[in-house]
């Protein structure tokens, strides 16, 4: 299945040194009680132990850190069993990039990475699964965790949910006001201004039936006025009266901007529930639908921005963001601040930069000075750092000193 381009760019394998051919997707962030084998890439839950944290992954967080040039992040939340996989997976030109589920089970734990991107000529993009945020396995505390990891990590947040949504509807999606009480942007802060810094928020509506209202002028309502109008009408002010309401402002303040797609039924149920192997039967208006809404991503893409003026996250930056950002969530209590991250990354990577130039330094230098017979004694560990006598000592020493 290729992916018709609207715009410059083209897909690329991420490979690490050491291992072979990747899976198609790897967990990034995943729960302290399961275990994840590489080689099956199966990850797989000890329900005996409590569900009470997240993990990184060390080989996805060394995928992050092969690439270089700034990052497009698309993330995907929602319900359990509404196609979040298969929309990502249609973004790779595959229908199952990521690990799709046939039955009520949850088949995806935690955050998941593609481990293909588009390449843009400025960007990469990269594709983040999320596990459904009403999953059995999950708890409620995790579940709120991976939304807020989701939206930190993005430049696009989609919602995937099905069906045409009311205002009732907003009861379900306690986690976003949660999300508006649980960030800030620098100390002694509200939320009020998240919405620099948080990603485009897109709500994507699954096998929509039935045809939206009309506007009081008897003109239909675009998805988006329909959400906008009707479903988030009345959350604007500060002052809110309910959970649907606190909601909604949650929705509308927080995120820069508010868009609405919706796309109808792949085909009947057998379709569904084998949608990898029926690609041939799915139906012709479900199919345009999902490629415009794929175009609709590549084309409006963008690098996620840095906490600075003008800056832009990188693979490496972002890997830092994530391990920060994990730790933070794991401790009781502790509320995310976006200053105090991006801080803490800008140093953290820093220090990245550091070791890993002064061991080109050392491996270049040593290199030299045997090449030339120059003096140099073996021990580098027991050598006195601070009156170093070997000629790379010195060279060692006059380095760190100028970094």
């Amino acid at each position: 299945m290729e992916l018709q381009q609207s715009r410059n760019f083209k897909p690329r394998k991420l490979t690490l040194p050491g291992i072979g051919s990747l899976p198609s997707s790897i967990p990034l962030i995943y729960p302290n009680n399961a275990k994840y084998d590489m080689a099956k890439n199966e990850l797989s839950l000890d329900k005996s132990k409590p569900r009470s944290s997240l993990k990184v992954l060390p080989e996805a967080i060394k995928l992050l850190e092969s690439i270089q040039k700034p990052v497009a992040v698309v993330s995907i939340c929602g319900p359990c069993r509404t196609g979040k996989s298969y929309i990502l997976s249609r973004m790779l030109g595959s229908a199952d990039a990521f690990a799709l589920g046939y039955t009520m089970d949850a088949k995806t734990f935690g955050i998941w990475i593609g481990t293909s991107v588009l390449e843009f000529d400025e960007f990469t993009m990269l594709l983040l699964d999320t596990e459904g945020i009403d999953s059995v396995d999950a708890e409620a505390l995790t579940d709120a965790n991976i939304l807020v990891l989701s939206v930190l990590l993005s430049s696009c947040f989609i919602y995937n949910s099905m069906g045409v949504p009311k205002k009732g509807d907003l009861n379900s999606m306690m986690q976003f006001e949660m999300i508006a009480r649980s960030i800030i942007e620098k100390p002694g802060e509200d939320g009020s201004t998240l919405s620099k810094h948080f990603p485009d928020f897109i709500w994507l509506l699954r096998d929509v039936m039935l045809q939206l209202p009309a506007a009081e002028d008897g003109k239909q309502l675009s998805p988006t006025d329909y959400i906008i109008q009707r479903v988030l009408k009345r959350g604007q002010g500060r002052n809110y009266e309910s959970n649907t309401d606190k909601v909604a402002g949650a929705i509308i303040t927080s995120f820069p901007s508010i868009k609405c797609v919706m796309i109808s039924s792949p085909g009947d149920k057998d379709v569904v529930q084998n949608i990898a192997s029926r690609q041939q039967d799915l139906s012709p208006i479900f199919n345009k639908e999902v490629e415009a809404f794929v175009h609709h991503l590549c084309d409006h893409a963008k690098p996620k921005c840095g906490y600075a003026i003008g800056s832009l996250v990188t693979g490496p930056l972002l890997a830092r963001m994530v391990a920060e950002y994990v730790n933070i969530v794991n401790k009781p209590g502790a509320i995310p601040c976006i200053s105090d991250v991006w801080s803490a990354t800008i140093e953290s990577e820093y220090v990245r930069n550091m070791n890993q130039l002064l061991k080109e330094y050392d491996d270049e230098m040593g290199e030299m000075i045997s090449k030339r017979g120059m003096p140099m004694e073996g021990d580098k560990e027991e050598e006195d750092k601070k009156n170093p006598t070997t000629l790379l000592g010195i060279h060692r020493k006059i380095c760190q000193q100028k970094t």
